[in-house]
């Protein structure tokens, strides 16, 4: 049997492999991995950890290992600018490790601008940091969105466009109603501040 890391309810092998009919032994379909729903830590011990202060509200925003997606980041600090509610907001920011250091260097800045915004390369422990947000803003990629499903968080997600996959997988999530998908003209600080407020 061939096994597919994948669940056929969301879209068939055939979307993303043309050859899917020409297998000839049988395809089982294991469904989607992701973390643990069994949380480390509560949601109080992790916001403040975080330093969100009881009753502020979190938004997470993260992209991955980082080697793309420094500009949804940057993005969603702007947008942060835009709203006084968003500005109220403790906004962590998760570069990825392999984020290029003038892109890192400008997402520190741009958190400077903010009255409650931090910057970091990784963190431990994000499938409890996704679960204590109260909004995830991200890079489309498998982990992240798993992590988002499981952790039953709010989602906007921007897919790679050179991931085929990560869109057809965000945009049918999305046709269900389990996040929302951003595309490059939603990132203008404006709009994309209309987005967040309206995601939370």
């Amino acid at each position: 049997a061939v096994c597919v890391h994948a669940d056929p309810a969301l879209f068939p092998l055939s979307a993303t492999f043309a050859w899917a009919g020409d297998i000839a032994v049988p395809v089982v379909h294991t469904g989607y991995a992701a973390p643990p729903a069994k949380r480390c830590r509560s949601v109080a011990a992790v916001r403040e950890a975080l330093g969100a202060a009881a009753g502020q509200e979190l938004i997470v925003a993260s992209a991955g290992g980082g080697k793309v997606g420094w500009e949804v980041l940057a993005a969603t600090l702007a947008a942060c600018r835009e709203h006084p509610r968003l500005s109220k907001a403790a906004v962590r920011v998760f570069s990825g490790p392999f984020c290029d250091e003038g892109a890192f260097a400008g997402l520190v800045a741009a958190a400077g601008k903010l009255p409650d915004a931090r910057v970091a390369r990784f963190t431990d422990g994000f499938a409890d940091i996704l679960a204590a947000a109260d909004l995830s803003v991200s890079l489309a990629g498998y982990n992240t969105v798993m992590g988002i499903l499981a952790a039953g968080c709010r989602g906007l997600v921007a897919p790679f466009d050179q991931n085929r996959e990560q869109r057809l997988r965000a945009v049918r999530l999305a046709e269900l109603g389990l996040l929302g998908v951003l595309e490059p003209a939603d990132l203008a600080p404006a709009a994309l501040a209309g987005r967040l407020v309206a995601a939370l």
